[in-house]
């Protein structure tokens, strides 16, 4: 899978690549042999005066599920990242659970 970080209104970091890439890396495996390429924003709303600024927008793109796209707000970037991606495992679940009949259990059962 390939992971594209773009970030609006904030340096580009490199420990931060590296989390949304472990991040990527733990979808499920079948999510993962899916997915041809994940896209992530990364934008601070507000600039350094704090509060709940931080969007990050994760696009998941395959051949199955086709586009997923889901948002995830958080003081910081890191917890930002974090709840897109559950956000979008949930959603490429249930949309694999409507098409073919499985995903949502793989989920549940891994929490």
């Amino acid at each position: 899978m390939r992971t594209e970080v773009r970030f609006r209104g904030r340096p580009r970091d490199a420990k931060l690549v590296e989390f949304v890439e472990a991040r990527a890396a733990r979808l499920p495996a079948w999510m993962r042999s899916e997915v041809r390429t994940a896209r992530v924003w990364i934008t601070d709303q507000n600039g350094p005066r704090g509060g709940h600024d931080c969007l990050v927008r994760v696009q998941l793109m395959s051949y199955g599920m086709g586009r997923v796209l889901v948002e995830g707000r958080g003081e910081n970037a890191l917890s930002g990242v974090a709840g897109a991606f559950e956000r979008a495992a949930l959603v490429g679940a249930a949309r694999a659970e409507r098409d073919r009949g499985f995903g949502l259990d793989t989920i549940r059962r891994a929490s």
